[in-house]
C-alpha cells in the first residue's frame, strides 16, 4: 500500500498493482464532513463541555447557520488544505486560504478561484485581510500543532467564529487544543490509521462510530472459527458493563439478537462499549 498526495498519480500506482491511500483527499473530505454535524467519526474529535466552556470570549460568538454554503476561511495552503479548498469550492462554499509560504501562496494563487492571503494566518491583522469577520468555519491545517491553536483561538475570540476546526500532527496534543477551545480537532494519524485498516484485507475489529457523550464507540468485529463465542447464545455471554450486541450481520441480514441467538462463524457483530470496557468485549468476542 502506497500513500500518495497528488489524486492524478493514482492509476500510475493502480496499473502496476499498488493499492493507494489517499491522505490529503482523505482528510479533506473528513474535514468537509465536519462543517455541519455535531457528531463524531473516526479520525476526529468534538472537545466535552469544560470550564472554558463559560470563560466570556472578547467578541461575542456569532451563530452557526443550519444550512450552508458557508465561508470558510483556511489556515495552511499545503497539501490538505489545498484539496480542502478545491473540495469546498467544488461544492459551492464561499472560501480564502492563508498562506505564510510565498512559494506555496503562488502555487495555490494560481490553481484555486479564491482570494489567497499571504501572512502569518494566527495574527489579526492577515485574518482580518482574510475575512474572518464573516466567516463561518475557521480550519487551521497547517503541519504545526500550536499554529494552528493559535489560529483557531484567535478567530474565535477576536472574530467570533462560531466553530473552529484544527488538524491535528501528535496525538497527544488532541486533548490539549480540545481543551483550549477548540471545537473540532482531526488527527492525521487517526486518518491514516482507518485507510489502512480499511484497505487491509482481512480485519476481525474495527472502530464505526465514536460518539462524543459517554465515551462510547460502535465497534464491529468478525468471528472466525477460533472465536470463543462461536456456538453459544447471547444469553450464555457475561457481558462486561457497559456493552451492549446491537445486531449480527449474517449472509447479507441483519439480526435482531435475541437471548437464545447463537452466534456463527463469519459473524459480523457490531456493538455499543464504553472505551473503558471495550478490550474486555474484544477479548469475550475474539479470544
Amino acid at each position: 500500500i502506497a500513500m500518495i498526495y497528488d489524486p492524478q498519480r493514482e492509476h500510475s500506482f493502480h496499473s502496476t498493482g499498488i493499492d493507494t491511500l489517499q491522505i490529503t483527499v482523505s482528510g479533506a473530505e473528513l474535514l468537509v464532513s465536519r462543517l455541519g454535524i455535531t457528531g463524531t467519526a473516526l479520525g476526529e474529535q468534538t472537545k466535552e463541555p469544560s470550564s472554558l466552556s463559560s470563560v466570556t470570549l472578547p467578541v461575542p460568538l456569532r451563530s452557526f447557520p443550519a444550512n450552508g454554503p458557508y465561508y470558510v476561511v483556511i489556515m495552511g495552503g499545503g497539501k490538505v488544505g489545498y484539496y480542502l479548498g478545491r473540495t469546498l469550492l467544488e461544492e459551492g462554499h464561499e472560501i480564502a486560504v492563508v498562506e505564510s509560504d510565498p512559494e506555496i501562496f503562488g502555487m495555490v494563487s494560481r490553481q484555486l478561484d479564491c482570494p489567497v492571503i499571504l501572512g502569518d494566518g494566527s495574527t489579526y491583522g492577515v485574518l482580518e485581510r482574510a475575512g474572518a469577520k464573516r466567516c463561518n468555519v475557521f480550519v487551521a491545517v497547517t503541519n504545526h500543532d500550536q499554529d494552528n491553536l493559535i489560529g483557531c483561538q484567535v478567530a474565535k475570540r477576536e472574530f467570533g467564529v462560531p466553530k473552529t476546526i484544527s488538524r491535528v500532527k501528535n496525538p497527544k496534543n488532541e486533548a490539549i487544543l480540545q481543551q483550549l477551545g477548540v471545537d473540532v480537532t482531526v488527527s492525521s494519524t487517526a486518518i491514516i490509521s482507518s485507510l489502512i485498516e480499511s484497505e487491509l484485507p482481512t480485519h476481525k475489529i474495527r472502530t464505526l462510530l465514536s460518539l462524543r457523550a459517554g465515551q462510547l464507540e460502535i465497534m464491529e468485529y468478525v468471528l472466525d472459527g477460533s472465536s470463543p463465542v462461536v456456538g453459544r447464545q447471547l444469553k450464555e455471554l457475561t457481558m462486561p458493563p457497559h456493552c451492549n450486541i446491537v445486531t449480527i450481520l449474517r449472509d447479507g441480514s441483519a439480526v435482531v439478537p435475541r437471548g437464545d441467538t447463537a452466534f456463527q462463524k463469519s459473524d459480523t457483530v457490531l456493538a455499543l462499549a464504553n472505551l473503558a470496557d471495550e478490550p474486555q468485549l474484544r477479548k469475550l468476542l475474539l479470544g
